[in-house]
Formats: C-alpha cells, structure tokens, sequence
C-alpha cells in the first residue's frame, strides 16, 4: 500500500501500542485488510480465531510469554498525544494490584531520527494542543519567539506548548492528567542532563553529599531535578505547595500520622521518585509512599536513562 509519511508514522504507532494495522481503502473505495490468522509452524492462513493462532496465543498466555493487551478503544491515537498515564501504559488499566509496567521509551522520543515529514508531524501535534488550550481559555495567547526550521527546535516549542496545555488543563478543569504526562517527560529528561553533569562534577571532586560516589551522585541528582521542576512549575504558573495538589519535595503523611514520605514530586495522586536504584512494590520507601494519606494511585519511579533500558516505570497501588 501507499501511505504517506505521516500516514505511514502513524500506522506504525498503532501497530506499536495494539499490534493492529489500520484499515486502508482501495483507489475504488474497497477496504484492503490484512489477515493475522495463520498458522506458525507452515505459514498458511486460518480464518479467525479457534484456529492454529488462537491455540498458539492461548499458549502463550498461558506461559507468561506475552501479555492481553489492554483495550484502547476509539482512542487510537493517544500514544501520539497521550493526556493521561494510562494512555502510556495501557497495560496499567486491568493490571493487577502491585503490578510494575515499563514505560517504552517511544513515549520519550516517538520521532526517531530526524527526517523531511518529522516537522509536518510536530507542528501538527502543536496545533492540536493550542486548539485544545483555546476551548478552555479563549483569551490565552501563545508567544511564539519566531520561526525555527531544526527538529529540535520545534520539539522544544511543542514541549513548551503541551506544558502550556497542561497548565490550563489544572488550572481550568482541575484535571491533573496531562501534567502528570508533561511532569514525567520533564523529570526523565532532567534526569539525564543532571547525571551527565553529575558525573563530571562527580570526577573533578565537587560532589561532598554522601558517603560514597554513588551516594553522592544520586543525592546531586535528586537536587537538581528537584530544582528544575519547581522552576518549570513557577515558569508555568502551576501552584506547587505544602497544601496543594502538586508539591515539591514536601512531606507526605501516613494516614495514621505516625509516619510520614517525602517523595520528590507529587502530581495529585500520582508520587515521583527520582532514583539511581531499582525499586520494587515491597521496598520500604514504596510501602510508605502507598501509606501516604492522600492514598496515591501510582508510583512512578524514573532513573537516568543512561542507568537501564527500561529507566523508567510505574508501580501499581
């Protein structure tokens, strides 16, 4: 079939997030489907499921080779402009209690390297999210500091709007998803820039914090991201306080008040935790987040890139 650039990019994305190909059409309207429904061990086609594929999923199903992927509904697009978490991890919804689901990192970088329709796609994602601020405040207006041709430059003027959005959304409809979205993309990217530094700073000396070099690191870290989202926060206009729905580094009581959490950020129901370790549900420091008062839904653990594969995910109430 013949698709276009951004055609193409987003057949990928579906296929991607649900391991389904678009429908297509003929030049003559007729729709053009691909069959999934063949057997594995000679190629040759079924025609639905009971057949040999079916007896292959269910297999491995069974085994806990692969995992039901969640249902998406009409929403097939939200990878590509995802307003909540679970539109990042589908594999959230229906998971059960405890569970940890990676984020992919597609969700960090979904264009890839860069080629002649990246910018057609970006700025198509852009429009749509000033689109979105203008229905919940007609007065917003969105200075744009002129034109920029690179990749990067227009990624960076697209973040801008999205958080911008986000903003809006709090602020408007007190609805926390979309900068729950937008804090975890910036927590992951500060993330990365504060162990790049760290690490320099770490080999000149500079770093006194902590008893060991890793220590020392990660509380540099933890300070540094910390510092960059409370800035990005005021930038925005976003209220981060002690009593308020999105904080900084504040502290988090048990509901028996006998104990108490400091996750690095909160985003209403949603706890941050910026970490050079691997963290569990069973650990400690979980267990507590999870005690908190304000009965969090989720954990978000996020680890420089440069540290794992797999550097960020979210655990589960």
């Amino acid at each position: 079939m013949q698709l276009s650039s951004a055609d193409e990019r987003q057949a990928v994305t579906l296929w991607l997030r649900t391991g389904r190909w678009p429908t297509v059409r003929s030049a003559n309207g007729l729709e053009l489907k691909f069959n999934p429904y063949h057997d594995r061990q000679n190629g040759r086609f079924t025609f639905g499921p009971g057949g040999s594929r079916e007896t292959w999923r269910s297999a491995r199903l069974a085994a806990g080779q692969i995992e039901e992927p969640a249902s998406r509904g009409s929403n097939s697009r939200a990878f590509e402009d995802p307003m909540t978490l679970e539109h990042v991890a589908p594999a959230l919804r229906g998971s059960p209690a405890g569970a940890v689901v990676a984020v992919a990192d597609d969700f960090f970088n979904i264009y890839g390297n860069a080629d002649a329709g990246q910018i057609e796609i970006i700025d198509g994602r852009a429009n749509k999210a000033l689109a979105d601020i203008k229905r919940l405040d007609p007065h917003f207006h969105f200075d744009d500091l002129g034109p920029n041709t690179t990749v990067e430059g227009r990624q960076n003027r697209l973040n801008d709007i999205l958080m911008q959005r986000a903003s809006v959304y709090a602020r408007v409809r007190g609805d926390y998803g979309p900068l729950q979205v937008q804090t975890l993309k910036l927590v992951q990217r500060k993330a990365a820039e504060a162990y790049t530094r760290g690490q320099e700073l770490l080999a000149r000396g500079k770093l006194t914090h902590g008893t060991t070099e890793r220590m020392k690191l990660g509380n540099y870290i933890d300070r540094e991201v910390r510092r960059k989202v409370r800035e990005t926060f005021n930038q925005y206009g976003i209220k981060n306080s002690s009593d308020g729905r999105v904080r900084v580094n504040r502290r988090e009581n048990s509901a028996s008040g006998q104990r108490y959490s400091v996750p690095d950020i909160r985003v209403d129901k949603f706890f941050y935790d910026v970490s050079l370790q691997e963290k569990r549900p069973g650990a400690e420091q979980i267990v507590r987040y999870f005690g908190a008062k304000t009965y969090p839904e989720y954990v978000v653990i996020v680890r420089p890139r440069q540290e794992a594969p797999n550097h960020s995910y979210i655990i589960k109430r």
